[in-house]
């Protein structure tokens, strides 16, 4: 009886080895996911669709990204730590290498996103659907503003100062802060102030305006327009809006169920840190002062641990 040698085994199994995969026909999950939520963003460019409902499309869009950055995102994000990680079997990615990829197609989808809501927001203004803004505000909408923050806003929210030597508060995720620069009256520096956008009121404020007309004013804004009065003696210097979107990928089953807690009662725990101390992975950012006119409110962002790219 003959007995194969070793270079016939070789032989044998190399003929019998799967060849390699050709990745051209399949998709990174990810990425296809990223393209159904352009495909999305197009139904707002539709010019056949009206108004108010391509604006809804403008917000489902983002309402799905924000979703996907926390979950998607965040468990590839979770997987990348690890030392061997997986192998996407469609794309033949990483996790890391899927995250890099996903941050790539990110720029371009948010510009798409930016102005289409510019161009619609234009489109309602030619309608008489105004929304105000801060540097065009008349006399009288400025008055009503001011009533309207010190009457209604002022009593609910909690301006903070913080600087280097007290620890950073925890942004919830999902909520809206003001940040600013703040220069006080001591030769202190890196002072921070930080307010949050209340959630339990309108953030759509309507102005009193002509028949025929709406106008209407952001919560922000009106937060925007009274600055000068939340912080006491320091003067608010550079302001930015900036909203924090967390890891929000939970896994019910590997935290385990605590002695003497049902599980409905593991899941609230479970879905609150959805809100808080989870990796941040995404900082958005508006910016509603010139960096270059205010230097010393510009630093007091880095030495707090806030480190911000303003977008040009």
């Amino acid at each position: 009886m003959h007995m194969p040698s070793k270079i016939e085994k070789k032989q044998k199994a190399a003929k019998l080895r799967k060849p390699p995969r050709d990745f051209s026909y399949t998709q990174n999950r990810e990425l296809s996911w990223l393209r159904f939520d352009n495909r999305v963003l197009d139904e707002a460019f539709d010019e056949t669709v009206p108004l108010f409902e391509r604006l809804k499309f403008v917000s489902i869009f983002e309402s799905n990204l924000d979703e996907f950055l926390m979950v998607r995102v965040g468990g590839l994000s979770d997987l990348a730590e690890l030392k061997k990680q997986p192998v996407d079997n469609k794309s033949n990615m990483t996790a890391s290498e899927q995250v890099d990829a996903v941050m790539e197609e990110l720029p371009g989808l948010l510009t798409r996103w930016e102005s289409i809501f510019k161009s619609i927001e234009g489109k309602l203004d030619a309608l008489g659907v105004h929304r105000a803004r801060i540097d065009s505000l008349t006399p009288e909408e400025r008055t009503f503003v001011t009533r309207y923050f010190q009457a209604y806003v002022s009593p609910v929210i909690s301006p903070l100062v913080i600087d280097p030597r007290h620890p950073f508060p925890n942004l919830r995720n999902g909520a809206l802060y003001l940040a600013c620069g703040l220069d006080g009256v001591t030769d202190e520096e890196s002072l921070l102030g930080l307010i949050e956008i209340p959630a339990s009121m309108n953030r759509v404020v309507e102005i009193p305006s002509p028949t025929g007309t709406y106008s209407y004013i952001l919560l922000e804004d009106v937060i925007l327009a009274c600055l000068d009065s939340c912080f006491g003696s320091y003067k608010p210097l550079d302001r930015a809006l900036i909203r924090v979107t967390r890891n929000a990928d939970i896994d019910p089953d590997g935290e385990g169920v605590e002695e003497e807690e049902d599980y409905r009662q593991h899941m609230k725990r479970i879905l609150k840190k959805r809100l808080r101390l989870q990796p941040a992975r995404r900082i958005g950012l508006a910016r509603e002062g010139n960096a270059q006119d205010h230097p010393q409110g510009a630093r007091a962002f880095s030495p707090l641990g806030l480190y911000l790219r303003y977008p040009p």
